[in-house]
């Protein structure tokens, strides 16, 4: 189906700045973006998702564009190839897709994506995937369940759980990673606090990026960091995060973890960009871990954009080396 995409005067002049920022980057030398994260944060602008999320008439046309999608099974763009196994189970609520199972013995990374419960996974997310798994040697999971509009959180975390209990009943809990990007990252989080509340075994690690932390992005610095953002607008999300919550207060851990019990959280790394929304309560959150003496490896991308290290580009390098080598002291203590 053809994405509908509708563009106002005020959002295509934000849109235009910023490309010019970019285009700016792609000229200068010393302390600036990489020329490939330039050209990615242009093509993310030109994608449209914010425009979308922005403007309500293309909003309620993409979360139809949805609804509609929901009734059938996912299936895997054509334009991505991978070099690692893949195969696809049919789960209670959705469907796993499982990379890179080689044997029981792998750690693993239960993987949950984002696109601001909203979006199926689209190519640049298996395309990161296949490279996680190439790089880690890990068994990577990765469940997609029908979101917003469809679902609401509740069912998810019902689901979630059944699915979690099965991996940790192939491989100890320690040598699991838990890893999420955007709204899954703040999925990821939420449901680390709710397995701390329910006394079960906390993942060995818990990788954030770019995390959504609070539904309602009630924090007054978000702000200032809106029209740097290329990708996402708060007002948008507001407006998604409602239909996730269905119910439920929007300020319930499970929907924003920054409000949280952290103290069973057993190590956090957390990815997050200087140029996006995410940042200012990102910043918050690993304040409350350390208050929590919660071990939490902050790494922050200067002048990046929203989820930056699931581009190739050379900023996400370091990001990849961390989780890789974070991975490999897991398994070597196994």
């Amino acid at each position: 189906m053809t994405n509908r995409k509708i563009f106002n005067r005020q959002l295509a002049s934000g849109v235009a700045a910023n490309i010019g920022a970019d285009l700016r980057d792609l000229t200068r030398c010393g302390d600036h973006s990489s020329r490939q994260a330039a050209v990615t944060s242009v093509a993310i602008q030109l994608s449209g998702f914010k425009s979308s999320l922005a403007d309500p008439q293309a909003r309620d046309l993409l979360i139809q564009q949805v609804r509609e999608e929901d009734d059938q099974d996912y299936e895997m763009p054509t334009n991505v190839s991978f070099d690692v196994p893949v195969e696809e189970k049919k789960i209670e609520g959705g469907q796993l897709f499982i990379l890179n199972h080689r044997n029981d013995d792998q750690a693993v990374i239960f993987y949950l994506m984002g696109s601001a419960y909203l979006q199926r996974a689209d190519r640049d997310h298996w395309r990161y995937l296949n490279r996680l798994a190439l790089r880690t040697g890990c068994c990577i999971y990765t469940p997609l369940y029908p979101m917003v509009p469809v679902n609401h959180f509740d069912q998810i975390y019902h689901d979630m759980i059944q699915l979690y209990e099965d991996i940790y009943g192939i491989t100890e809990a320690s040598r699991i990673t838990l890893m999420g990007d955007s709204a899954g990252g703040g999925l990821a989080t939420g449901f680390c606090e709710y397995l701390g509340q329910r006394g079960l075994p906390q993942p060995g690690h818990l990788v954030l990026i770019s995390p959504w932390l609070d539904l309602e992005l009630k924090n007054p610095l978000i702000e200032e960091y809106q029209k740097e953002d290329v990708t996402l607008d708060a007002e948008g999300l507001r407006q998604v995060g409602r239909l996730w919550a269905g119910e439920t207060n929007p300020a319930d851990y499970r929907l924003s973890p920054i409000n949280g019990d952290v103290s069973a959280l057993r190590d956090v790394t957390i990815f997050v960009g200087t140029r996006e929304i995410m940042y200012p309560d990102t910043n918050d959150f690993v304040e409350k871990l350390k208050q929590a003496h919660v071990p939490v490896d902050y790494q922050v991308g200067r002048g990046m954009f929203h989820i930056y290290p699931l581009y190739p580009i050379p900023e996400s390098k370091d990001a990849m080396e961390t989780v890789e080598r974070l991975v490999h002291a897991k398994q070597d203590e196994a």
